[in-house]
Parts: structure tokens; sequence; C-alpha cells
């Protein structure tokens, strides 16, 4: 039996990740592959994925963000054995966020747990050797996020925190991205035009070609971050306008070890 996909779209809330996993599973199931679309860390079919997320989502149950980021990832653990026995069955699995958004909300938006080397140690145990063969991060504004998240009348947990959160939380998507090489595709108004782009990206990996492995380095500032991020061959640059994040420091990430086993150095596949 032929292996299937894991394929992940990634990006902060609003950012149009739900609407382009369901253009890609029609093109997918167009050509005749079996396709199945989930959310990481919940799982429909796995009822303790799904507990471990409905608890985070309660308002109920203020949590710090140790708390976060142990339980989102006891959750992903619980999802990605679903999504590797799927992919092992030849299924194409297309997943609505990974590992990426624990780093970019609990880390970089949150701020206030300054050890990424743990954060991420965790994040190594949960996913174990689950790693995607895609990862497309979506990029836009902070203002167009909340304004999407708004509109949809979004409840969850982060959608009512503020802009200066949201920049902080979409620099740690474009600073991991650049990191790991992993693509970025910048959501423009036309869905269409977003879907194609993510198709010529899943196009390639079907014809199985592989991006390099990235190290991590250092981050300074979330502008520092956000400027150093340049746009594809097929996209204008990025402009960004940061008049209250500019100087925001960002909590530096250790050292990267000079061997291939630094723990929090993710490779794709």
């Amino acid at each position: 039996m032929n292996r299937g996909k894991y394929i992940v779209v990634e990006g902060p809330e609003g950012v149009g990740k739900t609407t382009q996993l369901n253009l890609l599973a029609a093109r997918l199931q167009a050509a005749g592959l079996p396709v199945r679309t989930l959310r990481e860390p919940d799982s429909q079919s796995d009822l303790t994925a799904r507990a471990i997320r409905q608890l985070t989502q309660d308002p109920r149950y203020p949590m710090n963000t140790r708390t976060e980021v142990l339980l989102y990832n006891a959750a992903r653990s619980q999802s990605l054995q679903v999504i590797k026995h799927s992919v092992e069955q030849g299924v194409f699995c297309l997943v609505d966020r990974n590992y990426l958004t624990t780093l970019a909300i609990q880390y970089y938006g949150r701020g206030d747990v300054p050890d990424y080397q743990t954060i991420t140690s965790i994040i190594n145990f949960a996913v174990g050797d689950v790693e995607p063969d895609l990862c497309i991060v979506m990029d836009a504004p902070a203002a167009t996020l909340r304004e999407r998240a708004v509109h949809r009348g979004a409840g969850e947990r982060f959608d009512n925190l503020d802009e200066t959160f949201l920049e902080r939380v979409r620099a740690g998507y474009l600073w991991e991205a650049q990191q790991r090489q992993y693509p970025v595709v910048y959501a423009s108004d036309n869905p269409e035009a977003v879907s194609n782009q993510i198709w010529t990206l899943v196009s390639e990996t079907l014809a199985q070609r592989t991006p390099a492995a990235a190290s991590v380095s250092t981050p300074v500032s979330v502008a520092d971050i956000l400027h150093k991020k340049t746009a594809p061959d097929h996209e204008p640059p990025l402009k960004i306008d940061l008049p209250n994040v500019a100087d925001t420091p960002l909590k530096a990430p250790a050292e990267a070890a000079p061997d291939d086993n630094t723990p929090f150095v993710k490779k794709n596949k």
C-alpha cells in the first residue's frame, strides 16, 4: 500500500486556514486521492484529544501558560497517532495547525515562559517521529486577523486578545517558518489565488521534493523578525506597520547545540 501524505496548513487565527484546507481537499479528491481533514490537536476520532481540547477552550477553567503547553501537547500526542495511522493506510491527511501554534501563541505571544528549549522539548516528546511532509504557513496583517475573527464571531480563548498580542504571534510564525524553511503564503482577499499558491506547493510534495533542514537562530525583537522575512519570488515584499511593537523585545531561545541532536530543532521530511 502506498503511503499517504501529512500536510499541515498553519498560521494565526483568522488567516483563512479552514477555507484553504477545504479547497485543497476538493482538489485532491478530484484527483482520486483519499483525503481526511483534521484540526490539530483536536481529533474527532480520539476521545482523549477531544476532551483535552474542550477543557482548554472552556473559560470556566483558567490556565497559566505552562498548563496550556502541557495540555495542548498531550492532546497533540493523541491526535498525531490518528494522523500517523491514516497516512500509513494511504490517506492524505490535511491538518489545521501543528506544533508551530504552541510556539507562536504560548512562547512568542504570551511571552511569560522564557524557556524556549523546555517548550520545544515538550513538543518534540509529544510529536515523536510524526513530522509533516509539508507545512505551509499562512500570513496576514494583525488588523486583518482581528477583523476576520470578530466578523466570524469566533469565541476561543485567544481570539479576544489585543492586536499587539496578535502581532507577536504573527512574528513567531514567520520566524519559525523562516528557520525551518517552511513556505509562507500571504493570504490576500482572493481565496482562489491563495489556493493556487498552496496547490503549487502541494504538487511539489506529491512529486516527493523534499526541502532542506534548517537550524534555529535567535530572534531579537518583533520588528527584527518581521523585517527579516522576505516574500517568495511570486509575491511582492510584505509591508508591515509596527507602531506599537517595533521595540518590543522577545525572549531569545537557548543557543543551539553544534550537533544534530539539538532538542528543539524540528526538521521537515
